[in-house]
């Protein structure tokens, strides 16, 4: 079973569940078949900047940030309940704002969007 928490920083009017599921989609046509979590959050444009700023080095800006813990330093331990964590997924949902109003889609088209790109990180499919 794949288990996705979903974090909102503020009470933005996203569903849980589509992005639960948009997720989990992405997990399961992957292969991932074991018992599995991932996080979700939508976060203001703060906090992604703080995060950006903590964690990479371009600085740029960025709408969605994924931390797989399979890129965590250290010895990999195996986790004592037997669920494969893969990682975190943050979303600026106040950049999504601004996309889906620039290219004129739904607001939650773009946040979905967006939490499969980071759950395709999470499992190390990348872009160019």
């Amino acid at each position: 079973m794949i288990h996705v928490k979903i974090f909102k920083q503020a009470s933005y009017p996203v569903s849980s569940k589509k992005i639960r599921d948009a997720v989990s989609l992405v997990f399961s046509q992957n292969g991932i078949v074991s018992p599995s979590i991932a996080s979700v959050a939508l976060v203001d444009a703060e906090k992604m900047k703080y995060l950006v700023d903590k964690y990479y080095d371009d600085h740029d800006k960025h709408v969605v940030l994924s931390f797989p813990t399979s890129e965590v330093e250290g010895p990999f331990v195996f986790p004592p309940d037997g669920k494969n964590y893969l990682g975190d997924i943050m979303i600026s949902y106040p950049d999504c704002v601004e996309e889906a109003k620039a290219k004129n889609r739904l607001i939650e088209e773009v946040v979905l969007e967006y939490a499969r790109h980071g759950a395709m990180h999470l499992i190390g499919i990348h872009h160019d």
